[in-house]
């Protein structure tokens, strides 16, 4: 399992596959992220949004970010799914959130994240949202900064390349370790 940082949702008015427009404030958002509690359900990843049979988890969310206008997953990924997204088989990811008056609703009266389903060729309902690709940027970063901090800032810069590719939540948190392990943020930056 990795942990992965990605965007499944923005504030704004979207269309659903059955045609239905979808309005979802930022406030709402930060609401679900608010609540999002592992202790009480843990959404799954999974391919597509059926329901029937159960599908099969390729991981769970761990916690619910907000940046912005945009709602981010921290999640335990799979590995077999981390490789799917990665060789571009799912480009694509889709959140599906429990009604406030759903049944089996965690949080009765607030909507809650269902799951997130991996869409291969299917296009999401919410356009524009950050690229998915899992690039490696938290494994070589975490490695780097944990293993040592004599590292110099060349080694540390041409290991994680892939920085600007990576969602904005995810460059505020590397800054973030960075800074915590001692590293001058703003010469690497």
């Amino acid at each position: 399992m990795e942990e992965k940082t990605f965007q499944i949702f923005r504030a704004g008015q979207h269309k659903d596959m059955s045609g239905a427009v979808v309005s979802m404030s930022r406030s709402q958002l930060q609401s679900i992220a608010r609540a999002y509690n592992t202790s009480l359900y843990s959404a799954p990843l999974q391919i597509g949004h059926a329901r029937s049979p159960a599908p099969r988890s390729y991981g769970t969310v761990q916690r619910l970010d907000m940046l912005g206008d945009k709602l981010y997953a921290t999640a335990s990924v799979n590995d077999e799914l981390v490789a799917l997204v990665r060789d571009g088989s799912y480009r694509n990811r889709s959140a599906s959130f429990m009604k406030p008056d759903a049944p089996g609703n965690p949080t009765p009266g607030a909507y809650y994240l269902d799951h997130v389903a991996f869409l291969g060729a299917q296009p999401p309902a919410v356009k524009g949202m950050d690229p998915l690709n899992f690039s490696e940027i938290g494994y070589r970063t975490r490695e780097l900064v944990t293993s040592s901090r004599s590292r110099s800032l060349l080694q540390f810069a041409q290991a994680t390349g892939e920085f600007t590719n990576a969602s904005p939540l995810a460059q505020n948190a590397l800054r973030r370790r960075l800074a915590e392990s001692g590293i001058d943020v703003h010469s690497v930056f």
